[in-house]
């Protein structure tokens, strides 16, 4: 039963940070890469092409032949790399998003909080407090919040206007479901 959860959420976390197409990098025990050092250089699409491509790194890691403890870790900061950039995607946009739209946006952030901490709870309760419990929770943290990144770059291109944007479609799909 385990060796088959681990298979599927295996399989929707390769899905889900597959987006944007980019070439596949080298599998890293550590994979950063700040969002502050991408702002600088380019548009929103080029950061969080840059964020995708240290997400890669996570993605072709050898997850089969890890022990446990290393794939939650893993895991987890896999999705504190996501986390970081919509804190970075979330400061900038409360500093330049029209203020008649402000407080709905944030009323609407606290509302997908919410239903984030329903989904990755859902999501660990499949391993019934066992070892696997924070993999499944940090993968679909990360799922979710790699979505979000994407929507949260959206709003701020719209506030700052001027630059082509594109969510990927596995993004797209994640931001559409109930």
């Amino acid at each position: 039963m385990k060796i088959r959860l681990l298979a599927g959420l295996m399989a929707v976390m390769v899905v889900a940070a597959s987006g944007c197409g980019q070439a596949a990098g080298g599998a890293s025990s550590s994979a950063a890469a700040p969002s502050s050092v991408a702002q600088k250089k380019g548009t929103i699409q080029t950061e969080l092409d840059k964020i995708e491509e240290a997400s890669d790194k996570f993605k072709n890691m050898d997850w089969g032949s890890m022990p446990q403890q290393t794939m939650n870790k893993n895991a987890a900061d896999w999705y504190k790399l996501w986390d970081d950039e919509l804190n970075s995607l979330w400061e900038r946009l409360m500093e330049h998003i029209n203020p008649a739209r402000k407080d709905n946006t944030v009323l609407l952030q606290r509302e997908w909080i919410k239903k984030k901490e329903e989904k990755i709870k859902k999501a660990g309760s499949e391993a019934e407090g066992g070892t696997l419990q924070p993999y499944l929770e940090a993968g679909e943290a990360m799922r979710l919040t790699r979505a979000r990144c994407y929507y949260i770059g959206s709003l701020l291109v719209e506030s700052i206007g001027g630059e082509p944007y594109k969510i990927p479609d596995d993004a797209m799909k994640v931001l559409t479901e109930k």
